[in-house]
């Protein structure tokens, strides 16, 4: 009885694992220019979430949606990256205050 409530105490919410896809995504969309179709582990890996996370996102609209390739999600690499460039940038100590018209 006290090993689980000592194991309760020290549950951990789950951690997106370093995979090989995850190490390989800083080169999925490195090279410019080209359109490539990415599977589920490798959007995962990009957007460091979960395919349940991103299946949320998508259903909110805030995620590009995936195409039916041979029965499978895939997502078009442009879209991925036009996902990330219009992610907001964090702001650092020190800078000015967004002005707001």
């Amino acid at each position: 009885m006290a090993r689980i409530k000592q194991a309760e105490k020290t549950k951990r919410p789950p951690a997106v694992q370093v995979t090989a896809a995850r190490a390989k995504s800083a080169t999925l969309l490195a090279t410019p220019g080209i359109v490539r179709l990415l599977d589920k582990h490798e959007v995962c890996a990009i957007a460091g979430a979960t395919y349940p996370t991103i299946w949320e996102w998508m259903r909110k609209d805030k995620f590009p949606r995936s195409r039916i390739v041979g029965g499978k999600s895939m997502w078009v690499s442009t879209e991925i990256e036009g996902w990330l460039a219009a992610l907001p940038v964090r702001p650092l100590k020190g800078d000015k205050p967004l002005e707001v018209a």
